[in-house]
C-alpha cells in the first residue's frame, strides 16, 4: 500500500481524529486490516470504516497530482472577490483579497455569519472551490444552499445552483480535538486539493473556550503559523467570524470581578494571533432605531489592516448598514 497520509484523503475530520487517537496516520498503517477489524479499533461506525477504504481504493488506483501554482499566483494575485455586502467591499477597497485574511467580529445575531456564508456566493461564480468550516452550527449547508440557488425558476438556473454546491465543501467540528487535528492535516487536504481558494472558519472562538490558557496560545499559535504559511505558498483567502467576548471593568486580587460589576465586550484575540502584514481585521457594530422597526442598522468599522496591524490606526473608517431578510445591505 501507499505511504501517504490519511489526512489528505480528504476524510472527515471526525473519522481523522479517531483514527489518529488510534495510530493509524498513514495508507500503509491499514496494509494488514480490514474494515471490520478498523471499525473495531479506531470505534468508528463500520459505514464510515468502509467509506475510509473506498477512499483509499480511489487514492491509489491513479497517482496523485501534485500542486502547482501559476506564475501570477507565484507574484500575487490582484483579483479582488466581492463579499456580498456593499459597506465591507468599501472598506476592503473592492473585496476580499487573495492570499490575504479577513476577520470578522461582533456580537451574537450582528450578521457576521451571514456575511462570511455570502462571501461563497462570489468564489462559486468565479468556479473556484470553497472549504466552510462550521465550529458551532452556527450555519448549517442548507444556507449555503439558499444563498447559491436564490429563487431560481429556469431549470438551467437551478441546474447551474446545484453545479455550484458541488464547489463548496463543507465541515463541521465540535471538539477543541477536532480543531487541533484540522489545524495540523489542513496543509495536506489543500494540496490534494489546490482548487480550493478559500477558507471559511465560522465561529472561530468557539474551540479555545474550553482549553486552559497554555494550550489555547499554544493552538493559537499552530493556527496563525499554518494559515500564514498557506496564504503565502497558495495565495489562499480566509474568513474568520469570531464572538466578541466580555470583559469587567474592574478585578480583584484573586483576579475575580466583584459582585456588581460592570462588563464591555472586546475582541476575543489580539492582532498578535493573527499572521501580520496578511490580516484586515473588522467589526460588526448593530445600532438599533429608537423607534419600532423590522429593519435593523449598524456600522462595519475597520479596525485594522495589513499596513496597520499592532500600529493604531491613522483615523477610523466606518461604513452604515441595514439588516434586511438576513443580509446586511448598504445605507
Amino acid at each position: 500500500m501507499s505511504d501517504r497520509s490519511l489526512s489528505s484523503l480528504g476524510l472527515p475530520i471526525a473519522t481523522l481524529s479517531a483514527l489518529e487517537r488510534s495510530g493509524y496516520d498513514r495508507v500503509s498503517d491499514l496494509s494488514n486490516s480490514t474494515p471490520e477489524q478498523l471499525s473495531r479499533d479506531a470505534n468508528i461506525p463500520l459505514p464510515a470504516s468502509q467509506a475510509v477504504f473506498s477512499s483509499v481504493s480511489r487514492a491509489t488506483a491513479t497517482p496523485a497530482i501534485a500542486m502547482t501554482q501559476s506564475a501570477a499566483s507565484m507574484m500575487g494575485e490582484t483579483k479582488l472577490y466581492s463579499t456580498s455586502c456593499a459597506p465591507l467591499d468599501d472598506l476592503l477597497d473592492g473585496g476580499l483579497k487573495r492570499g490575504h485574511i479577513l476577520e470578522i467580529s461582533g456580537p451574537p445575531g450582528c450578521g457576521k455569519e451571514q456575511i462570511a456564508a455570502h462571501a461563497v456566493k462570489s468564489f462559486v461564480e468565479a468556479h473556484e472551490h470553497v472549504l466552510f468550516v462550521d465550529m458551532q452550527n452556527m450555519v448549517p449547508p442548507a444556507t449555503i444552499k439558499r444563498i447559491l440557488c436564490g429563487d431560481v425558476t429556469a431549470a438551467t438556473d437551478a441546474d447551474d445552483s446545484e453545479r455550484g454546491l458541488d464547489l463548496v465543501h463543507y465541515q463541521a467540528l465540535h471538539t477543541p480535538a477536532e480543531f487541533v487535528v484540522f489545524i495540523r492535516t489542513l496543509p495536506a487536504y489543500l494540496e490534494a486539493r489546490p482548487s480550493v481558494r478559500l477558507l471559511i472558519l465560522n465561529s472561530y472562538t468557539f474551540p479555545f473556550q474550553t482549553l486552559d490558557f497554555k494550550d489555547k496560545l499554544a493552538l493559537l499559535e499552530r493556527a496563525k503559523q499554518t494559515l500564514a504559511r498557506l496564504c503565502a505558498s497558495t495565495n489562499l483567502t480566509v474568513i474568520i467570524t469570531s464572538q466578541l467576548v466580555s470583559q469587567p471593568l474592574q478585578v480583584d486580587e484573586s483576579g475575580d470581578a466583584p459582585r456588581g460589576s460592570k462588563y464591555v465586550m472586546k475582541r476575543a484575540f489580539d492582532d498578535k494571533y493573527y499572521p501580520s502584514g496578511r490580516t484586515f481585521r473588522v467589526l460588526v457594530v448593530p445600532q438599533r432605531p429608537p423607534e419600532k422597526s423590522e429593519r435593523e442598522t449598524g456600522v462595519i468599522r475597520l479596525l485594522s489592516t495589513p499596513a496597520t496591524t499592532n500600529v493604531p490606526p491613522a483615523g477610523v473608517r466606518e461604513a452604515k448598514y441595514r439588516l434586511l431578510g438576513g443580509a446586511i445591505q448598504g445605507m
